[in-house]
Parts: structure tokens; sequence; C-alpha cells
């Protein structure tokens, strides 16, 4: 990174994007683009927060200690598997991708990008990104295909 500075620059933008706001922004873009596909990739996102958090609760894996910067140097956090940015990323990719089919390529490229950018980062293990993206897809298409009956979302 230090040879390369424009990579940690993408990469912490990519980070960005995979964060809470950035997924809030893409379904928020969803939602004005297509009201039931905003509300799927909602759902998409809900769950898989859910999921994510239930299976770092259970696998407690440490997080790259080298680079660990939410804690004093050299402790790491137990909560890298899987990579939630990547999860979410790819819950929405997969949302986006079946509502349009028009944009599948850049969505995954983008939803790639941001796992890619945990690992640049040191924060995530590259098990951990795979697992996410995994876990993501799996989830969103399960929601895609048996979408849970919520009829608060008569609105």
């Amino acid at each position: 990174m230090e040879r390369h500075p424009w990579l940690k620059t993408a990469s912490e933008a990519l980070e960005d994007i995979g964060g809470p706001y950035g997924i809030a922004a893409a379904t928020g873009a969803l939602w004005l683009a297509d009201h039931q596909a905003g509300k799927k990739a909602l759902q998409a996102v809900i769950l898989t927060a859910a999921g994510t958090y239930l299976v770092k609760a259970v696998t407690q894996r440490e997080r790259p200690v080298a680079r660990t910067t939410k804690t004093a140097p050299g402790v790491a956090l137990r909560d890298s598997f899987p990579s939630g940015h990547s999860a979410l990323a790819f819950a929405v990719a997969k949302v986006a991708a079946e509502s349009f089919p028009e944009v599948r390529e850049a969505a995954y490229a983008a939803a790639a990008l941001v796992g890619l950018s945990r690992v640049a980062l040191g924060r995530h293990w590259m098990s951990d990104v795979v697992a996410g993206a995994w876990l993501g897809y799996w989830i969103a298409s399960a929601t895609l295909d048996n979408p849970v009956p919520f009829w608060v979302w008569e609105w």
C-alpha cells in the first residue's frame, strides 16, 4: 500500500460504498428506480445483515492483526468472518441484477471490488470476503425466490 497510495485511496472509497451509507444509497436508488426492487433490496439487506451478525457471533474469527485500526495496535477484533461489506454488497448486487438485467455485470463488478478493498485494506482475510459474498448472494436469492410476506410493505 505504501508503494501504491492510489490503491489505498481507491480501497477506502470502495469501503465507503460497501458500508452502511453506500448500501443505504444503493437501496434507495433501487427504490427510486422501481419500488418493488427497492422493497426486495431492503428485505435482502435486513436479512443479510442479521445473518452476517449471527455468523460473526458464532465464529468469532480474528481480523488480520497487522492492520487492525479499530482498536489499539496489536489487538484483533473477533468479528472477521464473514465480511459484512461483501455480504451486503452482493445482496444488493443480486437484487439489482435481477431487477435490471442491463446492470448485471456492473453490479457484480462493484460488489467484487468492495470485497477486494476489504482485503487490500487489511480488514479481512480473503476467505471472509468469499464467505460474505456467498452469504449475501444466497440470502438475496432466497428472498427473491420466496419473499417474506411483509404486510408492512403495503405503503
